[in-house]
């Protein structure tokens, strides 16, 4: 099911996490430093965030399989709503961090692991909780959907992850570019959070219909009664986990490699960011297209992906 409303709203979510995403970094670049190792520790903590907020709320959507449509929405409009009180919060917290460093004086080297391990809690108390809500609200959008009807659509959730990944570099590539420039730091957030608190009463005025109400009642029935989806087997889990470790690992390669040629870090990383979004972009599209002529080749994939994270290593040789 794609239902235009549902991929608006996590259009405008991706949008907003990856402006958040981008200020975040360039604020907590300005405390902690511009370093290689840090940029690694920011990312860590922001996709760690996404991926606990995802794993724990999706475990508790399944076990309440009761819980209506009409209330997963109000969920997700709660964590969306929540997001808003990040662009208080983070900077706040990050100013807090400057200055419990700055009271160490010479105690904490710059640069030392001592440094970076401080560092990396700092950035975790800061950014943590509203990554958690970040990722919580994919599971919470496909409770209300499968809940919204009788069968479960399996195409769901590839339709609100293109949705959201193009609203992200949407997002990466406008902050960096134009609203920062026009609005500063500060009013970049302002304008996420406004958007954020958008989204949440979108969903709050949905989850009041009564139409939705009475089929998620009918859905949630369902559900309670049928079988559960079969696990992923372990071998997938675990190609899947090493092809998201390597495209961090990528990433920071690719920022240290472009930036003598992009110009400060924070540019660097939105152009590598949009660009890497907009392939992933293309690469679901085309997955989908093969899928529907029956012509997917994963091996091909694997095997063309490796080869082709050599390219970079090409285009910034000097």
């Amino acid at each position: 099911m794609n239902d235009p409303w549902f991929l608006g709203l996590f259009f405008m979510s991706g949008f907003c996490s990856l402006v958040y995403e981008v200020v975040w970094l360039r604020l907590a670049m300005a405390t902690f430093g511009v370093t290689a190792p840090f940029v690694s520790i920011f990312l860590s903590v922001f996709m760690a965030g996404i991926g606990l907020g995802s794993w724990g709320v999706g475990l508790l959507t399944r076990r309440l399989r009761s819980l209506a449509a009409s209330d997963s929405l109000r969920l997700y409009a709660l964590a969306e709503a929540l997001l808003a009180v990040s662009a208080l919060s983070v900077p706040a917290l990050l100013v807090r961090s400057q200055d419990l460093l700055s009271s160490t004086g010479a105690a904490l080297a710059w640069g030392s692991a001592a440094y970076y391990w401080v560092s990396g809690a700092c950035t975790a108390a800061a950014l943590l909780p509203w990554c958690v809500c970040m990722g919580a609200t994919f599971p919470l959008a496909m409770s209300a959907i499968r809940k919204r009807s009788a069968a479960r659509s399996q195409s769901s959730f590839s339709y609100l992850y293109l949705a959201n990944v193009l609203g992200a570099a949407s997002g990466a590539t406008l902050c960096a570019y134009v609203l920062i420039e026009l609005f500063g730091l500060r009013g970049t957030l302002a304008c996420a959070a406004g958007l954020n608190v958008a989204i949440a009463a979108l969903a709050l005025l949905r989850s009041a219909e009564p139409a939705l109400s009475a089929a998620s009642a009918e859905a949630g029935d369902a559900a309670a009664g049928g079988a559960s989806a079969p696990a992923a087997p372990a071998y997938l889990l675990a190609l899947l986990f090493t092809t998201g470790t390597l495209s961090m690992a990528m990433e920071i390669i690719w920022l240290r490699q472009f930036t003598p040629y992009y110009g400060p870090s924070i540019y660097t990383f939105a152009t590598v960011l949009t660009v890497y979004l907009l392939a992933s972009f293309a690469g679901s599209g085309l997955y989908r297209v093969q899928l529907r002529r029956g012509a997917v080749r994963s091996d091909v994939a694997w095997i063309l992906s490796g080869v082709l994270s050599l390219l970079p290593l090409c285009a910034a040789n000097p």
